[in-house]
C-alpha cells in the first residue's frame, strides 16, 4: 500500500498539470492582491492628505482596512475573488481528475493491480486525488494570504466596523473572526482544502460511468453549478447558504452557511466518492 500511494503522489504532486492549476490560480490571487493593494494605499494617501490639508488630526480608522477583508478569501465582490472561487472546480481536477479515466481506458490499471492488489490501487488513486485537489486550491489561498500580509497590516478586526468584513453577528465562526481571525483564515483554508479534495475526486466517481476523460475532468464543474442553481432556490425561503461555490469563501457572500450544512455536504460527497472506489476496488474484473 505504501509503495503505490507514493508513486500515486508523485504522479499527482510533480506533473506539469499540478503546477499549472497552482500557477492558474495563483494568477488569479495575484490580481486580486494588485487591486487591494492599490486601493489599500490610495486610501492611505487620501487619510495623509487630508490631514496635512486641514491641519487636523483624522481618525484613520485603521482596522476598517486590514490583511483579514483585503485578502482573496476576506471580501466577496471584486473580480479576482469572484472568478477564483469560480473556477475551483476546474482548479481541482486538472492535477490529477484525469489521470483514473484514463488509466482505466488505456489498460494500466490492469498492469498496476496485478503488482500491488485492487484495493490498494483505487484507495490510493482516491487519496493521490483529493490532496492534489486540495493542494492546487489551498496552495494559491495560502501565497496570496501571505502576499497581502506582506504590505497590508493584520489589524484586529473591530466589531463595530463589521460592515466592511462582512462577518456579523450569527455568522459562521463570527466569534473566531473578531478573537483569534488568524485561527479564522486557518480554519477556512483547511475547510476549503477538505471540500476541494472531495470535489476532485468526484472526477473519480464519473470516471466510473463516462469514459471521456474531459467529461470526468468537467463533472465537477457541473455538479457544483447545479448545487449553485439549487441553493439560490433554497435561499429564497430558508435565508441559509448551501452552495459550495458560496460558502467556500470566508467571507459570506449573501446568505450565512451553518456549520451543519458544511458537515452535511461534506459527508455526502465522502460517501459519493469513496464507495464507488470501495465497490470498484471489490468487483474490478482484471480480464
Amino acid at each position: 500500500m505504501k509503495n503505490i500511494l507514493y508513486i500515486e503522489l508523485m504522479k499527482s504532486l510533480k506533473n506539469k498539470l499540478f503546477i499549472l492549476s497552482v500557477i492558474l490560480g495563483f494568477g488569479v490571487t495575484f490580481l486580486n492582491f494588485l487591486y487591494n493593494y492599490e486601493l489599500y494605499t490610495t486610501e492611505s494617501e487620501k487619510i495623509r492628505l487630508y490631514s496635512n490639508e486641514f491641519g487636523i488630526t483624522y481618525n484613520p480608522m485603521l482596522s476598517m482596512n486590514t490583511l483579514y477583508n483585503s485578502w482573496v478569501g476576506g471580501e466577496a465582490f471584486t473580480l479576482g475573488t469572484t472568478v477564483f472561487f469560480f473556477i475551483i472546480p476546474i482548479l481541482t481536477t486538472i492535477p490529477y481528475g484525469w489521470s483514473y479515466c484514463s488509466e482505466l481506458k488505456s489498460g494500466y490499471v490492469r498492469n498496476v493491480i496485478t503488482r500491488c492488489g485492487k484495493m490498494q490501487y483505487f484507495i490510493s488513486k482516491y487519496i493521490a486525488t483529493f490532496i492534489s485537489g486540495g493542494l492546487a486550491v489551498t496552495i494559491p489561498l495560502i501565497c496570496n494570504f501571505i502576499l497581502t500580509a506582506s504590505f497590508i497590516p493584520a489589524y484586529q478586526p473591530q466589531v463595530r466596523y463589521m460592515q466592511y468584513y462582512g462577518i456579523f453577528s450569527g455568522t459562521f465562526l463570527s466569534e473566531v473572526f473578531y478573537q483569534n481571525p488568524v485561527i479564522y483564515v486557518l480554519i477556512y483554508i483547511f475547510i476549503d482544502f477538505i471540500f476541494c479534495g472531495l470535489i476532485a475526486c468526484l472526477s473519480c466517481t464519473s470516471a466510473n460511468i463516462i469514459k471521456n476523460k474531459i467529461i470526468a475532468m468537467l463533472t465537477p464543474f457541473g455538479v457544483l453549478l447545479l448545487l449553485n442553481y439549487i441553493s439560490g432556490i433554497i435561499k429564497i425561503s430558508s435565508n441559509i447558504e448551501t452552495s459550495p461555490m458560496n460558502f467556500l469563501r470566508p467571507c459570506p457572500v449573501a446568505c450565512p452557511v451553518t456549520s451543519g450544512v458544511i458537515i452535511t455536504e461534506m459527508v455526502i460527497l465522502f460517501i459519493i466518492t469513496i464507495i464507488p472506489m470501495i465497490i470498484r476496488g471489490r468487483h474490478y474484473e482484471i480480464y
